[in-house]
């Protein structure tokens, strides 16, 4: 039989070159000129037809090859329909499709290759614009298929009777109206999806695993489409067809895209459209499910097209001698085979020569039984499938809910999941995303209630597509065209070029969601670059991509970028702010993890515009906030500030180095040889004031944020100079009190420089001596980034929001009045309230007594027992005050921090850094005196910065009467100098900044003492 078919191929091969060739003389006799299409590339790809072993033969007779059937069409081992045997079937193959006399005229009228069947009247659902607004193909007739589709669908959309022929065999078979079709029977059990005799239903026409196609076509891949030139222009990840084949030549000759074809669209004569048998030959068998090439991809990944085969022919499946997927004819996508770039990271890395091992189990994504490549292998087929659910949008395999509705994250779940429930084997895996998603669905153990806060809160919907080619046709900060008004978030315009919309596709907005593809590129994703191929609004609001035709910056996105698509300028549409009266100023403040109903209970946070929060150009939302002594009357009320500053006085270093300049803020443990470099923060890769982090170094999965802390005070013995001996902490050993991966934990090994800046730290990967830790950050199966949590607001670790009144203060986690339980707080002081905090900020700076006073008076600050001097430089912490105790009771000690945190109110860092991003939109703090001359020269550096303090809105300030230096009568939160905001306080000798204000049921009128925050001092 195969010799048979190669003759017959030989002979007509034969007599089509003798035909081109006496056409091409007569034309050129005749005065016109042949025109050979110029990018058209030899090829001498041989295939075999033979459709008596395929399903397309759908007579009575048994296919003559078994084996070949069921290689073929594994796991379906016979027909599932075929004719009856007897006068009312027929043993005849080719007359279900062609007749040599009366063929459809309909069929004429397209060049059908005398068509047997009336073409379909029925109207469809097209895959276009209207659909997805990522195709930018021109449809040949909107809303219809075209040329030879309609021919495929006169059987595949279920509407006609497969035995349904105008010209049945035999004398006295015409039948163009189909009244007496051929009677067909379902060997296998199934039932027709339309009519008596039609298609088999499978597993339903909203199926994957089905070849009824029904009339929705919008789960198929697109049918009767212009593929040019024209289409090229609009998005270059397609192949170069070169220009249309015109007759006398056909389809079969060879284009750039061959063995592919482009059929007839509108034009008979013309070859330039897209139409099932440009993937499908319904006669060959070289390949499953009548494919022109195979449906895996060789694992040589070359770089050049040239290096492009369709694999050779053969009956066997699936097919030997490897060879280009099929979609990769067509589709030209950075990151895959046969093009330049690095290598997608579902293949490998092309720059080391590691490749993905990572293997399906049998039959996964519809293959066959025996059938277990690697994902490299399948490529394109894990994620599409070109007939896949109905609801799913760009054929994503997989990619709807339970329900039907679009939900891309499916298709990613196929892998992104446990191990024994994905479609993977053993022992490969894929990074369980999956279950970090869950965890806001299943709750957060003993740290709260569902939901956590995980990105799944939000919903899932259709409104946004993401940009994956070089047209930004959906928007790159989403949400743009449908802002809700926000206080604190506007008015902001649209960045140029954000949204352009293609051809055809309507006006619709974007909608609230969350998918993978809003923040990964699945096409250009690399092992070194998770966000490779994404578009980013930089700090500005411009558009940053390397992808898009128009941008502002060309480059890459750095991460925080990403995030900015979502949390930036549009950040009400996406995750809304809540908004109410702060107690102690009046205004209209942000709700901040905190409930002003319950401010015990820490809730998950509101939204807020983290592009201006960390835009060190931001004016303050609230200049008047800003306040000065009065000239006039310097004991009477303060007066606004003429000279506010015009910029973001404080803000957590994202965007740039923050304005904390101090010398606490130095890395301890490179400076372990130089005690007055040493600062407060860990790990050994240089975390200090001089570096910048990412969003994703605090909201991130909890697998990378484990610390315990330790028992406080009495458990633990301090050093020389109060600091405890957690040596192992500073130095970058390990142990069960400290932070599993101290510092910035953004860049793992598996991304090098890609996107790193110079000031970006990498990660501080610790030794695991007691090999108890299952996750690390060096595992690129590991699951990482802003997924999901077990901690609320997608953070790394736990941070309590929980905060007191102005007359309750937190014992614990309740909230009470007067004195708690045991005298102080120090019994219920839990490192675990401020775990996130302590994975950078070493613990120790916080809940360590900075000195001990050898006696009363400022003269005996500093000095130890003995009356011997320590220089403040050996401190951690700017936040220091002589005589006064870390603990209640104590009457020496110092550190605020632990006075605040441990010895008295048990209160959280939230209490007085409200928003940990930024002060640019602080509502309930009144900062006075920052360009005081005098208060710049006893604390250099403080005009420049604020320390992140900006009050919780349950604060207030102390009434006239109630502060033991409070003289002007002001009922202010304040914080500033502390010449005008204590002035008493001021007199005996504490120079530093002060607050004045009524929390926890204290009356706080009191300064610091003087320090400096520049040039690395402390």
């Amino acid at each position: 039989m195969r010799g048979k078919f190669r003759s017959s191929i030989g002979v007509w091969g034969l007599s089509i070159v003798l035909l081109i060739t006496l056409g091409t003389v007569a034309l050129s006799l005749l005065g016109i000129p042949f025109r050979s299409p110029s990018s058209a590339q030899p090829t001498s790809e041989p295939f075999n037809e033979d459709v008596s072993n395929t399903k397309h033969n759908l007579s009575a007779n048994p296919v003559p090859n078994p084996t070949l059937f069921q290689e073929l069409f594994d796991p379906d081992m016979e027909r599932n329909v075929k004719s009856v045997d007897g006068p009312q079937g027929t043993t005849e193959v080719c007359v279900f499709c062609h007749t040599p006399h009366g063929a459809s005229q309909e069929g004429v009228k397209i060049r059908a290759p005398i068509w047997n069947r009336n073409l379909s009247p029925a109207h469809y659902q097209m895959y276009d614009q209207v659909w997805s607004k990522s195709f930018e193909a021109k449809p040949n007739d909107p809303g219809r298929p075209t040329g030879y589709s309609r021919l495929c669908l006169s059987c595949h959309d279920g509407t006609i009777a497969l035995g349904s022929l105008i010209n049945k065999p035999g004398s006295g078979g015409f039948d163009p109206d189909g009244r007496n079709p051929i009677e067909m029977e379902y060997p296998t059990g199934q039932t027709p999806a339309g009519p008596p005799g039609s298609i088999p239903v499978g597993d339903g026409a909203t199926q994957q695993a089905t070849r009824v196609l029904g009339r929705d076509l919008r789960n198929d891949h697109p049918i009767s489409m212009r593929f040019d030139t024209e289409l090229l222009s609009k998005d270059h990840e397609f192949v170069d067809p070169g220009p249309p084949i015109r007759r006398p030549f056909t389809q079969s000759t060879p284009t750039p895209l061959s063995p592919l074809r482009r059929a007839t669209g509108n034009s008979v004569d013309v070859f330039d459209s897209v139409q099932c048998t440009s993937c499908h030959n319904p006669h060959q068998v070289d390949f499953p499910k009548f494919l022109r090439a195979n449906r895996l991809q060789s694992l040589t990944f070359a770089t050049t097209q040239a290096a492009k085969h369709p694999g050779l022919p053969g009956t066997s499946a699936p097919p030997q001698g490897g060879g280009a997927i099929i979609c990769l004819f067509c589709h030209d996508k950075p990151g895959w085979p046969y093009n330049e770039a690095d290598l997608n990271s579902h293949f490998g890395d092309r720059q080391t020569g590691q490749f993905d091992d990572s293997r399906l189990k049998p039959g996964a994504t519809n293959l066959h039984n025996s059938e277990t490549p690697v994902v490299a292998e399948r490529a394109c087929l894990i994620c599409h499938d070109p007939h896949t659910r109905q609801g799913a949008v760009r054929i994503m395999r997989e990619g709807v809910d339970h329900f039907g509705n679009v939900a891309i994250e499916q298709t990613c779940f196929q892998c992104h999941q446990p191990q024994e429930t994905s479609i993977l084997q053993a022992p490969t895996r894929a990074p369980d995303i999956m279950t970090q998603f869950f965890k806001d669905r299943e709750g957060n153990g003993s740290h709260g209630v569902s939901p956590t806060g995980s990105a799944m809160d939000l919903n899932l919907a259709l409104g946004h597509q993401p940009v994956f080619v070089d047209l930004p046709t959906e928007g790159v900060q989403l949400g743009s065209d449908n802002r809700l008004p926000s206080f604190f978030g506007g008015p902001f315009s649209e960045p140029p070029n954000n949204k352009i919309l293609t051809e055809n596709a309507p006006p619709t907005p974007d909608t609230s969601h969350v998918e993978c593809v809003d923040c990964h590129n699945m096409h250009r994703v690399t092992r070194r670059n998770r966000f490779e191929g994404m578009p980013g609004i930089t700090i500005r609001s411009g558009i940053v991509a390397s992808t898009l035709k128009s941008v502002d910056e060309r480059r890459e996105p750095y991460i925080y970028e990403v995030c900015l698509r979502c949390h930036g300028n549009t950040f009400n549409n996406h995750v809304r702010e809540a908004l109410f009266t702060a107690v102690g100023t009046g205004k209209v403040v942000q709700a901040r993890g905190n409930s002003p109903v319950n401010p015990a209970l820490g809730v998950n946070a509101h939204g807020s515009n983290k592009r201006k929060e960390f835009d060190p150009t931001s004016v303050p939302f609230y200049p008047e906030n800003f306040r000065i002594q009065n000239p006039a009357d310097p004991n009477g009320p303060l007066v606004p500030d003429p000279n506010p500053p015009r910029f973001n006085h404080s803000f957590h270093p994202v965007f740039q180095p923050g304005r904390n300049q101090s010398g606490v803020l130095n890395n301890y443990t490179l400076n372990m040889s130089t005690p007055t470099q040493q600062g407060q923060f860990l790990g050994r890769m240089g975390l200090s004031r001089e570096k910048t982090i990412h969003c994703t170094d605090c909201h991130n999965t909890d697998l990378f944020g484990t610390y315990l802390g330790g028992a406080l005070p009495l458990n633990r013995v301090f050093g020389a100079f109060g600091f405890p001996t957690l040596t192992s902490c500073w130095d970058g050993s390990q142990n069960v009190s400290c932070p599993d991966y101290p510092g910035p934990i953004t860049f793992d090994d598996t991304r090098g420089t890609a996107y790193r800046r110079p000031t970006d730290v990498p990660p501080d990967i610790p030794v695991n001596p007691e090999a108890t830790r299952t996750a690390s950050l060096n595992d690129p199966n590991t699951a990482q980034g802003p997924h999901g949590s077990i901690y609320k607001r997608i953070l790394r670790a736990n941070y309590d929001t929980k905060v007191g009144t102005a007359e309750q203060k937190l014992c614990g986690d309740v909230l009470v009045v007067g004195t708690c339980p045991g005298g102080n707080g120090k019994a219920t002081y839990n490192p675990q309230n401020f775990a996130l905090c302590f994975n950078c900020h070493a613990e120790a700076a916080f809940i360590t007594p900075a000195w001990t006073d050898s006696g009363p008076g400022v003269e005996n600050c500093s000095k130890d027992a003995s009356g011997a001097f320590i220089p403040p430089k050996a401190r951690l912490t700017n936040f220091y005050r002589c005589e006064t105790g870390n603990v209640d009771g104590q009457t020496s000690g110092g550190n605020l921090h632990m006075l605040h945190l441990v010895g008295r109110t048990n209160a959280r860092c939230h209490e007085c850094h409200n928003n940990v991003h930024s002060n640019v939109e602080a509502g309930n703090t009144i900062y006075v005196g920052l360009n005081n001359s005098n208060f710049v020269a006893n604390n250099p550096g403080h005009n420049l910065d604020t320390h992140l303090i900006n009050f919780q809105p349950n604060i207030r300030g102390n009434r006239s009467g109630e502060g033991a230096f409070d003289i002007r009568g002001e009922d202010h939160v304040m914080w500033g100098d502390g010449e005008v905001v204590n002035p008493t306080d001021f007199s005996f000798g504490h120079k530093g900044p002060g607050c004045n204000l009524r929390c926890h049921g204290f009356s706080m009128d009191h300064n610091t003492d003087a320090h400096s925050v520049i040039n690395g001092q402390k």
